[in-house]
């Protein structure tokens, strides 16, 4: 398996191929977190929200964590075939930087968040 190394955060952040295989094998949901070069809010939650010991242990252990930046992936392996970032950001909905998305275990979309909020 492939993780994200990622200092600036305790989350176990996978690529979207490994993640979506993990989550398909142990009937976890994932959460893909699309992120940007150059992007205040992302890391913001980088570094206030994905350091957080309570986020952090729900995201690696209740679901499949996977990261997206959208400055350096350039396509991901999706419903059965490889497609390009920009047509996977449409079918998903990707507005903006951040945006976390949710699927079940079957690559099915159940929720989208989109930018940074105030608690």
């Amino acid at each position: 398996m492939y993780l994200y190394s990622c200092s600036r955060t305790a989350v176990d952040w996978y690529n979207y191929e490994d993640g979506a295989a993990l989550a398909k094998t142990n009937g976890k949901n994932m959460v893909v977190y699309f992120t940007a070069d150059s992007c205040d809010a992302c890391d913001q939650l980088e570094e206030n929200v994905f350091q957080d010991e309570n986020v952090s242990s729900i995201l690696n252990m209740d679901y499949v964590p996977i990261k997206i930046n959208l400055h350096e992936v350039d396509s991901v392996y999706y419903d059965s075939s490889m497609i390009d970032i920009s047509s996977f950001r449409r079918i998903c909905k990707v507005p903006v930087a951040p945006t976390w998305e949710v699927f079940d275990s079957n690559e099915e979309w159940l929720e989208s968040f989109h930018g940074l909020k105030n608690a």
